[in-house]
């Protein structure tokens, strides 16, 4: 059996990194609701189950948030907390996850998803999807002809370094 390149390591930390930035971004497009002026997230139970049985690597980032109040700055201080506490010297080598962020991969994968979540908020909104909807849709889009021909584009472009993009 071959073993993984270091190139498919990269591929697969990236990929580990922006599954946890999605989720965040649903759990925050469902559940973050206004509570006397403080953004609060909250989970229905049904949901944390649903959570912990089809995504148990990504419970944790419910129970840290859960009834949590937030904004901005504290999103991305425990996005990134659970980021290095579960992947960075964990699922992958310590210090990869830095790379990962910097990264023309990552970028153009949150772009990709930012324009995903645009184009189909009507969608999303007219009834509520738990996160294994909203990864099969965004799997089904990123595949489209349309969508791996403007992202080869942008892998390409002057700001990308061409095929560094995938490290």
């Amino acid at each position: 059996m071959r073993a993984k390149s270091k190139a498919q390591d990269f591929a697969q930390a990236v990929k580990d990194a922006t599954q946890v930035l999605r989720f965040e971004h649903w759990l925050r497009f469902y559940y973050l609701k206004d509570k006397d002026g403080k953004l609060v997230y909250e989970i229905p139970e049904e949901m944390q189950t649903r959570v912990r049985e089809q995504h148990p690597n990504l419970q944790g980032l419910v129970d840290v948030l859960h009834n949590e109040e937030t904004d901005q700055e504290r999103s991305t201080t425990t996005v990134c907390a659970f980021v290095a506490a579960r992947l960075d010297g964990q699922a992958h080598p310590e210090g990869v996850m830095a790379a990962v962020f910097d990264s023309p991969a990552f970028k153009i994968e949150m772009y990709l998803f930012s324009l995903w979540n645009q184009s189909h908020e009507g969608l999303l909104d007219q009834e509520e999807r738990d996160f294994s909807e909203w990864e099969r849709l965004f799997a089904e889009w990123r595949q489209s002809e349309q969508v791996k021909a403007y992202e080869a584009k942008l892998v390409l472009s002057p700001g990308q370094k061409g095929s560094g993009a995938t490290q």
